[in-house]
């Protein structure tokens, strides 16, 4: 921009993200860049008449996604925060070695939270049995049985409140294929009030996963 042609300076521009605005006839302010997530609305209370906020309620917003490959362990970092109180994961898991449960934790900071703070439980059907199975008091919840090394294994969980200082809950459903498909409803909390920011995914006893995962906030 050049300011003798009667455009806007470039030195209005400070920071990453900078959005300038009109606010009157001839007139123009500065709105800083937002958290992560959030968007511009409108606002006439601000002196610029526009301010970020969280999506409208009820609207899922993808936060991240990722792939991995081979790994022993997938995590994720950073993509919980005081922008959403909900999550919803999607996960997609192919076991190197069959017939084991997939593993979740919470971290933060790029640490897991591995004591025995984890109490879970879950309902499951494989042909036409329908039986169920929990734990308390674990290092880790399982989330998923893996079956075959050749299918994957599918996860759809919604994480409460995970970034605010309580107890993290979450609830959710899972499907895999071990000669017959196998279908879990999935829940628990993990008794600690702390603060989270992500997740690590791991094989409950051996070898690796393969797949990928997708984070999306929302609000109700």
């Amino acid at each position: 921009f050049f300011a003798d042609a009667g455009g806007i300076p470039a030195s209005a521009f400070t920071a990453k993200g900078d959005v300038l605005v009109g606010t009157g006839s001839g007139t123009y302010d500065k709105l800083g860049v937002g958290a992560n997530g959030t968007t511009i609305v409108a606002d006439s209370s601000t002196s610029t008449g526009l301010k970020w906020a969280a999506p409208s309620s009820g609207a899922l917003t993808k936060i991240t996604d990722s792939s991995f490959s081979a790994v022993s362990t997938a995590s994720v970092n950073n993509c919980f925060s005081a922008t959403y109180d909900y999550y919803r994961l999607i996960i997609q898991a192919k076991p190197s070695v069959g017939a084991q449960d997939l593993k979740i934790r919470w971290r933060v900071s790029g640490t897991d939270a591995t004591g025995s703070h984890y109490d879970y439980g879950y309902i499951y059907t494989f042909s036409t049995t329908v039986s169920g199975a929990g734990q308390n008091n674990s290092t880790a919840a399982s989330i998923a049985y893996l079956g075959a090394t050749t299918q994957n294994g599918y996860v759809v969980i919604d994480v409460y409140n995970p970034f605010a200082a309580i107890n993290t809950a979450w609830s959710g459903t899972s499907i895999s294929y071990d000669g017959d498909a196998s279908t879990n409803l999935i829940g628990g909390n993990h008794q600690q009030d702390t603060s989270y920011d992500g997740f690590t995914l791991y094989p409950a006893t051996s070898g690796t996963i393969t797949g990928k995962v997708t984070v999306y906030g929302y609000q109700i």
